[in-house]
């Protein structure tokens, strides 16, 4: 048998017991060192494997360790991050609750009455005004639908239609006046706006609509229109004083003419006169007698407080009786006035004595203008007054043109010319309502009022009346 053939160890032990060549030799040693050698062998394998296992054990339980310290450290992460979302989500749902609170308790401190309703127009929700106000309670206005309390829910249902045709370019609210039904008996004026509300996906959830009581308010305005209708009659009849001189003369002609008619009749006598020469005077002094009285009614109507029922007219009426009150005064003062009338207008739907009242005012402050214009420039300067009618078919409006060469205003007059009681005229000659009233006149016929001017180059008064022609 070989040493160097056999495991280290029990190598080094044979050589430590010296055994001889011939005692190797013999076949139990070498069976008993053989098995000796393979149990060596053997536990060397074992101890690898042993060793080998433990290593790998170890690897993977290092693995595993650093697996878990990893998921550990992610899931210390996920719960900060899910600790401060909680965070979050709580002071959102604190702030949506005070939002929700203050909302809650804006609506209850509306004093109008808030209706929700669906695209079907039923009430789905109501304020405390809206309750207090129909005096019935929130279960039973609740599926109530719209057109069941309002008078006009028509804008409504227009609104919703041209949503659903022409989607975000369409408007999202509107308002109009209506009435509300209280109960059987009571209904009252209200103002409405309905709004949109869409849901997420950009679909229309629900609609707000406010109504606001504006029964006061409709008092208020047949007040005001009472006292205009006062102030309107203040101002004819402050016309007629400015222009009773020019009044005083157009009378002063046919009381003339009368008065020649009776010192002849009076001093020829009946037998000096033949029967056509008699007969034409009397005719002549009872044509002057009706050209009297016609001014004389004309005065009295135009100084009548009166309120009539709107009727189409010919605007060439109003305007030349108008005229008619200035033309001798006009004349005396050698005021040119020159008209410029187109052919076939429109008649107009408004009220007679209104037109001329207008005419009234603005020749009035154009005759002011031009003789104070005169006073600067010297009696050379030729005072004029121009008045254009024309129609705009295009537009459907008449419009009136008034144009003087006066005095003109200033940039700080013209701000306040529409103010009522100013006025540049001195005490005594102008009350400061007349543009006032036309304004107000014009505004109640839906035209509109346009005024130029510049000191010392005259003004140009503009004024267009809708003719509701279709």
């Amino acid at each position: 048998m070989k040493l160097d053939d056999l495991h280290p160890v029990l190598k080094r032990q044979l050589t430590k017991c010296h055994f001889s060549d011939e005692e190797l030799a013999s076949e139990k040693l070498i069976f008993l060192i053989s098995r000796v050698n393979q149990e060596y062998i053997d536990g060397d394998q074992s101890r690898y494997l042993k060793e080998r296992a433990l290593e790998i054990s170890s690897t993977e339980m290092k693995e595993m360790f650093d697996t878990i310290q990893r998921e550990k450290r992610t899931l210390e992460l996920l719960l900060n991050d899910l600790t401060e979302k909680d965070k979050q989500l709580s002071e959102k749902n604190t702030e949506l609750t005070t939002q929700r609170n203050y909302a809650t308790s804006l609506l209850a401190s509306i004093v109008d009455m808030l209706f929700v309703i669906n695209k079907e127009l039923a009430i789905v929700d109501v304020n405390d005004s809206a309750i207090n106000r129909m005096k019935k309670l929130k279960s039973e206005l609740h599926g109530t639908h719209l057109a069941s309390l309002l008078s006009n829910t028509q804008p409504i249902a227009t609104l919703i239609q041209n949503i659903n045709e022409n989607g975000s370019k369409a408007a999202t609210f509107v308002t109009f006046a209506t009435e509300i039904k209280i109960n059987a008996n009571e209904t009252i004026p209200v103002f409405l706006s309905a709004s949109i509300v869409y849901n997420d996906t950009g679909e229309i959830q629900n609609i707000i609509c406010i109504a606001k009581d504006i029964s006061e308010l409709k008092k208020l305005e047949k007040e005001n229109a009472e006292k205009m209708i006062l102030l309107t009659h203040a101002g004819r009849l402050a016309s007629l004083g400015e222009i009773a001189t020019g009044i005083a003369h157009e009378l002063n002609q046919p009381l003339s003419i009368i008065h020649t008619n009776l010192q002849t009749l009076e001093m020829l006598g009946l037998t000096q006169l033949s029967e056509q020469d008699l007969k034409e005077l009397i005719s002549s002094s009872i044509r002057q007698v009706d050209r009297a009285a016609k001014i004389i009614n004309h005065m009295r109507n135009f100084a009548r407080q009166k309120h009539e029922e709107a009727e189409p007219i010919d605007l060439l009426t109003p305007i030349n009786a108008a005229i008619g009150m200035f033309n001798e005064q006009f004349r005396l003062h050698q005021i040119a006035i020159i008209t410029n009338y187109e052919p076939d207008l429109p008649q107009i739907c408004v009220e007679e004595h209104e037109i001329e009242q207008i005419i009234v005012n603005l020749l009035s402050n154009a005759r002011y203008a031009v003789e104070t214009m005169q006073k600067k420039m010297g009696p050379k300067f030729e005072m004029q007054v121009i008045i254009n009618l024309k129609y705009d078919k295009e537009q459907k409006n008449i419009i009136f043109e008034l144009i003087d060469n006066g005095i003109g205003m200033s940039k700080e007059t013209l701000d306040q010319c529409y103010d009522p009681f100013f006025t540049t005229k001195p005490v005594g000659e102008g009350t400061g309502l007349g543009l006032s009233i036309v304004y107000n006149i014009i505004n109640s016929l839906h035209g509109k009022i346009e005024i130029s001017s510049e000191l010392e180059h005259g003004t140009t008064v503009r004024i267009i009346i809708p003719t509701g022609v279709a």
